[in-house]
């Protein structure tokens, strides 16, 4: 597999992945005007500012994004949400896969032909990941994180973590999925690694992982459904466009 930093926005090929990567502080104008009544309204709902500006900025992102790649005005793609709250897109710019995360001021979309999952998390240093791990882990993971060296263990699981998170999004049955049935490395990957889920609701499908490059205060992982011979990654920046539908 080949990866990449392109400034273009080619449109996603066969057993290609593109991921996407932008700060959630950028000044505009009217920073709401491309969203929907709905997510203008839920935007309304926050009780911080900086959590507000963060999500809107990425939704922002989500809509600007695909539009380049739908050919589309950002403020004309409509989404629906299954009964487990994966979000697509409605026709006629149905024909691609996404998957959206952001934690701290980071985000990061992922693209694809099939289906896809990411995940970024804020290495919280306040977290007591190791009681979480006994809720969360498997047999086989605790007893790898036991084995990493003490100044390792932190990052490991919030290795972990992300990896789980990227495949349960991906699959789109949210925490319905019993986490600790679902087993993956906790060690870093020079390429792609292997998740093992041992539970009736395994669809079969050769899911793989991938570490992600990004600031070291937080992690991030990517899981496919599909072949992957090439990660694009590309930078985002807020555009200036109409609102009109």
């Amino acid at each position: 597999m080949t990866s990449d930093v392109s400034e273009e926005t080619p449109s996603v090929e066969r057993h290609e992945v593109q991921v996407w990567q932008f700060g959630l502080d950028p000044t505009m104008s009217d920073p709401t005007r491309c969203l929907s009544q709905d997510e203008r309204e839920r935007a309304a709902r926050f009780r911080f500012e900086v959590h507000r500006r963060r999500w809107v900025t990425a939704r922002i992102a989500l809509r600007q994004i695909l539009a380049l790649h739908a050919g589309a005005n950002p403020a004309s793609l409509r989404f629906h949400c299954d009964s487990y709250g994966k979000p697509a897109l409605l026709p006629p710019h149905d024909g691609v896969h996404f998957n959206l995360t952001h934690s701290g001021d980071l985000g990061l979309l992922a693209i694809a032909p099939a289906p896809i999952g990411i995940d970024a998390e804020c290495i919280d240093r306040r977290l007591d990941w190791d009681a979480l791990t006994q809720r969360v882990a498997s047999d086989d993971e605790r007893e790898a994180l036991r084995r990493c060296p003490v100044s390792e263990q932190r990052i490991a699981f919030f290795r972990l973590w992300t990896r789980k998170e990227a495949y349960i999004k991906g699959r789109g049955l949210g925490l319905s999925l019993p986490l600790a049935a679902i087993t993956v490395p906790v060690t870093a990957l020079p390429g792609p690694g292997d998740i093992r889920v041992e539970a009736v609701w395994d669809d079969g499908r050769p899911w793989c992982l991938w570490d992600l490059e990004v600031p070291e205060s937080h992690m991030a992982s990517l899981c496919y459904a599909g072949t992957l011979y090439r990660l694009r990654r590309h930078l985002w920046s807020p555009a200036e466009q109409p609102a009109t539908t």
